[in-house]
């Protein structure tokens, strides 16, 4: 279920395994490949809080940009290629 913030993070993944953000993008990702339009509360929420988080995980990064890409390429440009560079390093 998401939570109030947009987000669909548990504890577990979280708080002990860092994995902060990866639960809500692979949900927002699997939304908007099911057709699920950007501007639906449900994936505009989430992405607000996808573009708030830092990056520190691979799988996160990726999957926040897969995201932000199909939410509005243009629109979260220097997002993208943000993470881009990021996963370069």
């Amino acid at each position: 279920k998401q939570d109030k913030d947009g987000s669909w993070e548990t504890i577990i993944l979280r708080d002990l395994a860092g994995m902060d953000g990866g639960p809500t993008a692979l949900a927002a990702l699997a939304l908007l490949e099911a057709g699920v339009p950007a501007n639906d509360p449900a994936v505009a929420k989430a992405v607000e809080y996808l573009v708030k988080l830092e990056l520190k995980r691979t799988y996160v990064v990726s999957l926040r940009t897969q995201v932000l890409a199909r939410a509005d390429a243009k629109k979260y440009a220097a997002e993208v290629q943000a993470s881009a560079d990021w996963l370069r390093k």
